[in-house]
């Protein structure tokens, strides 16, 4: 099929616009990876370049290695990651398997309320009241419990249930399985594409997170702050990991910390994505 002149015009604009895009996010990224192995001497002599004049790898080891407050960072993101993820799947299975059920005289109910709170936040104030009135500050729970459930993973896992035939649900009863069983068995093992989704999602926003640190984890117990905490705190100023010895290439510390705090996420991302699409599209449309 010959494409008329017009529809050759528009995919050469679409690949122009596509691979300018494409350089604006991976030129920042080139950039600090040359940064991070970059001596003292080239950085300050030539800046951010596309490719380090001088490469040395101790920024590296001196992150990973050598400063025992980011490796304890990195435990702790590592834990909160895990733990928070794992919740948020095990909570918002339970509650969207709920609401496919016939026979869930409230499910309507429990529908209206997940909605509302994604209509209406309480806001910082009170979400910091809650927290430090339950006596979580200072602890990780204080990251983990409140994303510990979604209404909008919620709605995405309970619309991807509804597409589950319900042979398979009833076929399970009838052999007298019991809901958690059926729930176990049957449904999450065919639901893997929008529980992968899920998992992408509060994988990221629990490994990003800053502003819950920020507000519950003060400076006197760093030990249990997690990799964004204190990646913050060495962009702001390098002093916080590097401490007041100026022959450390502080530059360079600076952008590996941002290279090893984003790794682990760009990692699991590519192992995700291929049921990130299946999943968005078959939880967010009902039938």
């Amino acid at each position: 099929m010959v494409k008329s002149k017009s529809a050759r015009v528009a995919n050469v604009l679409n690949i122009a616009v596509i691979s300018l895009l494409t350089l604006t996010f991976i030129i920042p990224v080139i950039l600090i990876l040359s940064a991070s192995v970059s001596t003292a001497n080239s950085f300050a002599q030539y800046g951010y370049t596309l490719i380090p004049q001088e490469i040395d790898f101790f920024a590296y080891q001196y992150v990973l290695f050598s400063n025992s407050l980011f490796v304890r960072a990195l435990g702790n993101s590592i834990f909160v990651t895990v733990v928070g993820t794992l919740m948020m799947v095990a909570n918002c299975a339970l509650y969207a398997f709920a609401l496919v059920q016939k026979d869930f005289v409230g499910k309507k109910l429990c529908s209206i309320i997940a909605i509302f709170t994604m209509l209406f936040a309480g806001g910082t104030i009170p979400y910091y009241l809650v927290v430090t009135g339950l006596g979580l500050e200072n602890s990780l729970w204080s990251i983990i419990l409140p994303g510990s459930i979604s209404a909008w993973n919620i709605l995405l896992m309970r619309n991807f249930f509804n597409n589950i035939p319900p042979s398979l649900t009833e076929a399970a009863g009838l052999d007298g399985a019991s809901h958690v069983q059926v729930l176990v068995k049957v449904v999450l093992p065919t639901s893997f594409p929008v529980i992968a989704t899920v998992i992408l999602f509060t994988a990221v926003g629990f490994w990003n997170n800053w502003f819950g640190p920020l507000l519950f984890i003060d400076k006197n117990h760093r030990e249990i702050a997690p990799i964004q905490s204190i990646l913050r705190e060495v962009v702001q100023d390098a002093s916080a990991i590097v401490g007041q010895n100026t022959d450390l290439p502080t530059e360079a510390i600076k952008n590996a910390t941002v290279v090893v705090a984003t790794l682990p996420i760009v990692i699991v991302y590519p192992v995700l994505q291929k049921y990130f699409i299946n999943g968005v599209i078959l939880g967010s449309v009902k039938e």
